[in-house]
């Protein structure tokens, strides 16, 4: 077990857990991966046109760009993870803690975190289809909105992972937004279809605050 102090009244306990480095990896491969692209996407709208496009992934640039990502990935969580003295979002989306000096991995829940973890990958797979899963040409607005949710959806799941499960609320809030935003823009011969993957997305993470809730901090 470990305690956490915050103030001087509130000690919180955590259970120390076994490794979780391939939630971790594949997490911080596909957060890497969505960087990435919007940097690749931004360079497309700041042009105005298609400089990088489609054609850059299904080609032999692509294959590269996603081989070195996974290299680099694998070395940070197999060589430098415990040397370094920060945490990437893949540690903290898979429950690591920096306590004191040391990296451990904990349980902030009382009980297996199997259906959690479904979950948040689940949210990563979301995530890896940010900018439309390519470089993208984008307004500036459409950019910008784009690279907020990225950046709030990525923020949420690291809390949830630290134990925070109220964060939920906030996640299931965005897909609301996003099943709205489906039955308005979009054609009639896909809305409906989107906007039942959404609902099932939302009942999905309702059932899952529902079942971790009591170990919120």
């Amino acid at each position: 077990m470990y305690g956490i102090g915050r103030g001087s009244r509130r000690v919180f306990k955590y259970e120390e857990s076994k490794p979780h480095g391939i939630v971790s990896g594949i997490v911080n491969f596909v957060i890497v991966y969505s960087i990435y692209l919007g940097l690749l996407s931004l360079i497309n709208t700041f042009m105005g046109e298609e400089i990088v496009g489609k054609d850059f992934f299904y080609k032999q640039n692509g294959i590269i760009i996603l081989v070195l990502t996974l290299v680099i990935v694998m070395f940070y969580g197999i060589v430098m993870a415990d040397k370094v003295g920060f945490m990437t979002w893949g540690e903290r989306i898979a429950g690591r803690k920096l306590i004191s000096t040391r990296k451990v991995w904990v349980n902030p829940y009382s009980k297996s975190r199997g259906l959690l973890f479904a979950v948040l990958l689940m949210n990563i797979l979301i995530i890896a289809n940010y900018f439309g899963g390519v470089p993208t040409v984008y307004t500036s607005i459409n950019y910008i909105r784009e690279v907020i949710t990225l950046i709030f959806h990525i923020v949420l799941l690291m809390k949830i992972g630290q134990g925070k499960i109220h964060f939920m609320i906030a996640l299931i809030v965005l897909y609301l937004i996003s099943l709205i935003s489906a039955v308005i823009m979009l054609p009639d011969n896909i809305k409906y279809v989107a906007a039942s993957v959404f609902g099932v997305l939302i009942l999905l993470h309702f059932i899952i605050f529902f079942i971790y809730k009591n170990k919120d901090e």
